[in-house]
């Protein structure tokens, strides 16, 4: 039977194996939904009834209460002023005693109110009924002993009412007590009911908090149980095995247990086990045959190197010998030739001498890299005080002008490739000046993140934006020979040295045509301390001798 053929069997099992991980989460989330509803109707239940005991305690039986103790209070200082009046005859007693009458009066009100209002108040018409007979015993008293009292004291004087009097309104008054004592007996009962009502339910109602809670755990408990059994532990195992596999043991079987998916996942990793053993001895072939075609390619690329070097240097030889040769036939026959031959020995002369050009910076593109000594600190301020002095003859010919802003930062490269982008770069700027204007080339720097980024500005004839990219390429020209001269090496040159310092350069396309040419390029700023001078960024190192600069622009 093929791999795939049985790869695509279908696995055996019994029991809870036959099982698949969905139908297992399926009736787990099922059961956990079901009794998630109930203990969530439990507790609404338990919730509704306790807010309905809390709502008997704090909005009705408690004011109730309240207010009937007030009641009281306002009986027993009616008494007292109506008492004090007919002492003393002082007319703040009276006044006292009659908003002793009123406030008794308000809460009499308010404890009707309540009763009346729509509660969880049991023996309602009870209440009612003792406090209507508490509000009439008020009313006698008032009626039969307070108001006349007053009203003797008020026309005859302090101690004119008999002790008889006195005697009855007290008698009356115990009544009165003894009406409001029933009442408020009747309303300590009450919310004693209330209170007990109030603590069943917060105990009912922490019960099914605390048995919903344990049922959910127990229920979240066997789902990690089951997922343990089914899922985690298989695959658990099946990534233990995987990581011997991926150390090498190859031959290792895979032979685990655990839901549906979970062995059909572990077929498709044998599966591919075996896949990976088959192609392993392909991809070492492959390698072997890989290895030996790179070791032979740095070898030809070795000698391709070599041989362009060495090609370069036999080169220029016969070149000096046939311009050399050639101006010494001119100097002793000249006056034996026709201007013909003349003519002809200066297009020798000429071919020669472009040639020796042309090798020399094909040499200096073929080097770049191979002979640094590794990156260090290089003062840009320095290297452009070199490069005027080097250039000093050329400068001074065309009345040019070389200005910075500030003085140039300190980067990281080579020394001597930096001084060669600079020279190239500023030789340009004045050799392709506009005529009838003095070149004048402005040369800033800003740091950019771990780079400079500098900004070589001229006033010279420019660029047209379509060969922004093509002025890079080596060999390419703009004008004619004749009238610019050079080997359209230089920006290709200095294009290689920016990239092998890890940087680009590139015409800036936005200003306005014709007139002035933006070169921007960038290079590494100084790095933390202990990378500078061990020539990181720089991949090549090598002997020779420094690579002598040129001054063509590309496509020039």
């Amino acid at each position: 039977m093929s791999r795939r053929t049985e790869a695509n069997q279908e696995p055996r099992g019994s029991g809870w194996r036959r099982f698949r991980v969905r139908a297992w989460l399926a009736l787990l989330a099922t059961a956990l939904v079901t009794i998630t509803v109930g203990l969530a109707g439990l507790s609404q239940r338990s919730y509704q009834d306790l807010s309905k005991a809390r709502f008997a305690v704090a909005r009705a039986t408690d004011p109730a209460l309240v207010a009937s103790v007030r009641f009281g209070e306002d009986l027993a200082r009616q008494e007292a002023d109506v008492l004090g009046y007919a002492q003393t005859g002082r007319q703040e007693a009276a006044d006292s005693y009659r908003e002793a009458a009123a406030a008794a009066s308000g809460h009499a009100a308010e404890l009707d109110q309540l009763v009346r209002t729509p509660a969880e108040i049991t023996q309602r018409e009870e209440i009612e009924a003792k406090l209507a007979a508490a509000r009439e015993a008020m009313r006698a008293w008032q009626r039969d002993y307070a108001e006349p009292t007053i009203e003797t004291i008020a026309a005859q004087g302090a101690g004119s009412v008999p002790a008889a009097t006195h005697q009855a309104g007290r008698e009356q008054y115990f009544q009165v007590e003894a009406a409001l004592a029933e009442l408020d007996g009747t309303l300590t009962e009450v919310r004693a009911a209330a209170l007990d009502r109030f603590d069943r339910a917060a105990n009912r109602s922490e019960n099914v908090v605390v048995g919903g809670l344990a049922i959910l755990l127990f229920t979240l408990l066997g789902v990690a149980a089951t997922m343990r059994q089914t899922v985690i532990r298989p695959l658990a195992l099946l990534s233990k095995r995987v990581r011997r596999i991926a150390r090498g043991e190859y031959h290792l079987p895979l032979d685990i247990e655990g839901a549906l998916e979970i062995r059909r996942l572990v077929m498709d990793v044998d599966a591919m086990r075996q896949r990976i053993l088959l192609e392993l001895d392909e991809s070492t072939i492959a390698r072997e045959q890989l290895d030996a075609q790179a070791l032979e390619l740095r070898r030809s690329n070795a000698e391709l190197e070599q041989f362009a070097y060495v090609a370069s240097h036999d080169l220029r030889e016969p070149l000096r010998k046939v311009a050399s040769f050639c101006q010494l036939l001119e100097r002793r026959y000249g006056d034996q030739l026709d201007e013909r031959g003349r003519q002809y020995i200066q297009f020798a002369v000429d071919g020669a001498t472009r040639m020796q050009g042309l090798i020399n910076d094909l040499l200096a593109f073929s080097r770049v890299g191979r002979a640094s000594e590794g990156f260090v600190e290089v003062d840009a301020q320095q290297s452009l005080e070199r490069i005027r002095h080097l250039l000093s003859a050329t400068l001074d010919d065309a009345n040019a002008e070389i200005v910075t802003e500030a003085r140039l930062p300190i980067v990281f490269g080579d020394s001597v490739l930096i001084d060669q982008l600079l020279q190239n770069l500023l030789s340009n700027a004045v050799k392709f000046g506009r005529e009838g204007v003095e070149p004048r080339v402005k040369l800033t720097a800003r740091r950019d993140g771990d780079m400079w980024e500098f900004t070589c500005a001229d006033n010279g004839i420019g660029i047209e934006p379509d060969y922004a990219e093509r002025i890079f390429v080596i060999f390419q020209r703009l004008h004619p020979r004749d009238e610019y001269g050079g080997t359209g090496i230089g920006l290709a040159l200095c294009k290689k040295i920016v990239e092998y310092h890890g940087g680009r350069i590139w015409l800036e396309t936005n200003g306005q045509p014709g007139i002035g040419a933006v070169f921007r390029f960038t290079v590494p700023a100084i790095p933390p301390l202990g990378l500078a001078g061990n020539g990181e960024l720089g991949s090549h190192s090598s002997t020779e001798s420094p690579v002598p600069a040129t001054s063509a622009r590309s496509g020039g």
